[in-house]
């Protein structure tokens, strides 16, 4: 169960994934949903600590119930911003607030007692904003405070055991614990975060700037254990910030920080920082020792072949390491990462997988997004295979060889078999009977007996990779249906045709088939209408058609081909023409017959015109001249 700001999340380990539960589903933000501890009662009940008061998450009915801070009702929880709560060997819920003090609850009911810091009488708690609270062996409760440092209630058997309260004298007596400066024994700060009882009985506080303290419970001294510039082994926090302590099974303590996960070295009392160099070894022949700074996660980790290379590869998160081990005590490393500006370079930097070819040095590397990349030592460049290169994805899982030089690699997609002398990839996948299309990492291995086996998220797959050959036969393709308006005109066309159609059905559509049953659900098809196709189309085995409409009327060369389920074509396939018929205003000899009479039209009304023109110009010179004559 984890307790986050957005609400309570279960996770389910087995499957790994969270399930949400939220105290406010449509309001994420709500303070309802921030949560700042968690506890389980003896009836599997947990109680939540938020913002917004306690709350109690009934996991059968997955309901909250909410008890929150009434002022008007005195035995309401005291204060609403709750950051710890914690079960006593009786039952009781202790609630620890920021501002109200500690709290006590039967979680059979509902009413809440009391305990603050008050300054009248002599057992008072020394602050209110409480962080933390614990239960030790002896049944004391202590209460870790943001404000004034540590206090140990210590209840004393009594008659009535409900009647308890810091304004009284026993059963109830209050030690505090608070830092004093000049007293080094004391506490180192007074904003106690963390509490954490050991199997050895001792108690570790966990403060917010004074780092991780050890009370001897024998003499009431702490021992202080913080951040020391350029001392190896001290608390790695230089604000010394720790706000969680836990003790594993092995009794070793564990310390959150602000600054990562730190592990306390019981012998030395020193605290290493986990996963950091110190405690991080790397075997090289017959030796070991420590490895320098390799913060990455590491995914993988290959020794070279050769005996007398002395070199180790390191995949990582981060990119890739070659470690070149000089002595039993010294190496020295060449990191090679993703770099956007170097085309021979890595193509993702997350490491996956490393093979050797065995023939000639040359190193596979499977990525985690970056698909295959083949990496040459001489040149120390790497060239690269991804999905455009026929891998299925390029997210790489394992790499495995076989005795025929070819690679096995596991993807996120299925299975595929690559052949590095022709660069050609023959992929895998459920159709072939894999477990599943998606493998897991770091789950193959190759047998005595040359089996190669891979494992997913369904099962796993055991084969012999000789016994699985490529069908080297193109498949022949026919056209299985022409359909004209979804009609069926012509069936099984198998051979170059030519089919004709009128202008009236020029929308039709095409079925087709290849004629290769070894694995047809693995059949590829690519086609091409010449005069109207740009380019190729191509369809798996599940959309075998192809379909058009609204053609001009001309001649068209449909052409077809098909690939068996291992990636062999039939280039020559099948060619189909198709003519089809335009109507009669768009053919040639109406076109020029309709030329023919508009050019005839207007040479006629040209010649009309002309004439009309002379005319005009006649009866004109006729009206001049006889102007003149009368003038004369």
């Amino acid at each position: 169960w984890v307790g986050t700001r957005s609400g309570l999340a279960a996770f389910r380990g087995e499957d790994e994934f969270f399930v949400n539960y939220r105290a406010n589903p449509q309001k994420p933000g709500d303070t309802a949903n921030h949560i700042w501890a968690i506890t389980e009662d003896p009836a599997g009940n947990l109680w939540v600590g938020t913002v917004s008061g306690l709350s109690r998450f009934d996991r059968r009915r997955e309901r909250f119930d909410f008890f929150m801070h009434d002022p008007l009702e005195p035995y309401s929880i005291s204060h609403n911003v709750v950051r710890a709560v914690f079960p006593d060997h009786t039952g009781l819920l202790w609630v620890g607030t920021k501002g109200g003090g500690v709290n006590t609850m039967n979680p059979r009911g509902a009413q809440f007692r009391h305990y603050k810091s008050s300054p009248a009488g002599p057992n008072r708690m020394s602050g209110n904003q409480v962080a933390a609270v614990l239960e030790d062996r002896h049944r004391d409760i202590w209460v870790g405070t943001l404000d004034g440092g540590l206090s140990r209630l210590r209840f004393t058997p009594a008659t009535d055991g409900d009647t308890l309260g810091l304004s009284q004298s026993p059963p109830l007596q209050v030690a505090n614990f608070r830092h004093h400066p000049g007293q080094p024994g004391s506490l180192s700060h007074n904003s106690v975060t963390a509490l954490c009882e050991d199997r050895r009985g001792i108690l570790w506080v966990g403060t917010w700037g004074g780092g991780l303290n050890r009370l001897d419970p024998g003499s009431g001294r702490f021992t202080h254990f913080t951040h020391q510039a350029g001392v190896p082994g001290s608390l790695g926090d230089p604000e010394n910030e720790v706000w969680s302590i836990y003790e594993d099974r092995r009794e070793q303590l564990w310390v959150g920080t602000d600054n990562g996960l730190y592990r306390l070295v019981r012998r030395g009392e020193a605290a290493t920082p986990a996963g950091a160099p110190a405690p991080f070894f790397i075997a090289c022949r017959d030796s070991a020792f420590p490895a320098s700074p390799l913060h990455q996660r590491i995914w993988k980790i290959f020794e070279e072949k050769d005996p007398n290379s002395r070199r180790l590869w390191i995949g990582t998160s981060d990119g890739l390491v070659r470690m070149t081990c000089h002595t039993d005590s010294t190496a020295d490393y060449r990191y090679f990462r993703y770099d956007p500006h170097n085309p021979a370079g890595l193509r993702q930097s997350s490491i996956t997988a490393i093979h050797e070819d065995p023939a000639g040095g040359i190193l596979w590397i499977g990525t985690y997004g970056g698909g295959l990349n083949r990496f040459d030592p001489a040149s120390e460049t790497f060239t690269h295979y991804t999905t455009r290169n026929g891998l299925p994805n390029d997210i790489v899982h394992d790499i495995l060889g076989d005795g025929q030089g070819n690679l096995w690699i596991s993807t996120n997609k299925g299975l595929s078999r690559f052949d590095p002398q022709t660069g050609h990839f023959y992929n895998y996948d459920v159709k072939d009977g894999l477990q599943g299309n998606v493998f897991a990492h770091n789950a193959s291995c190759r047998r005595d007996n040359g089996e190669l086996i891979y494992g997913g998220l369904n099962g796993f797959n055991r084969f012999d990779p000789a016994a699985i050959r490529n069908n080297p036969y193109p498949p022949p393709v026919v056209i299985t249906t022409f359909n004209e308006f979804n009609v069926a005109v012509r069936r099984d066309i198998a051979a170059p045709e030519t089919l004709q159609l009128s202008y009236r059905d020029n929308f039709f559509w095409l079925e087709f088939s290849a004629l290769d049953y070894a694995n047809p659900g693995k059949n590829r098809y690519r086609y091409m209408l010449e005069g109207f196709d740009k380019e190729w189309h191509d369809r798996d085995a599940g959309a075998r058609y192809a379909s058009y409409t609204n053609l001009d009327g001309g001649s068209y060369r449909f052409r077809l081909k098909a690939a068996n389920s291992d990636g062999v074509w039939n280039d020559a396939g099948l060619t189909v023409t198709i003519i089809i018929t335009p109507p009669l205003w768009e053919r040639g000899w109406f076109r020029w017959l309709v030329g023919l009479m508009i050019l005839a039209g207007a040479l006629l009304v040209t010649g009309a015109r002309i004439q009309s023109i002379q005319h005009q110009k006649a009866t004109l010179s006729a009206e001049v001249n006889q102007r003149t004559a009368e003038l004369r």
